[in-house]
């Protein structure tokens, strides 16, 4: 009961000091933002210096292209 809590907060502004995570992660919810580039910064700022951040996330568009190193 007391090592975890449930935070709800913007993604763009959270309520954390830098630095405060060894690790956060993202499950099925990044795809339904067009620019993720605030999203992922404020990430690195939680984040420790190391940290892991792990995305597991599905992506479907006719635009990726396989042979694409950028897109690999």
């Amino acid at each position: 009961e007391k090592s975890c809590r449930l935070i709800e907060a913007d993604c763009h502004k959270m309520p954390f000091e830098n630095q405060s995570f060894d690790c956060g992660y993202a499950i099925y919810s990044l795809k339904y933002f067009v620019n993720l580039e605030p999203i992922l910064q404020e990430i690195a700022r939680v984040l420790k210096p190391g940290g892991r951040f792990v995305v597991y996330d599905l992506v479907k568009t006719s635009n990726f292209d396989e042979k694409c190193e950028e897109h690999t």
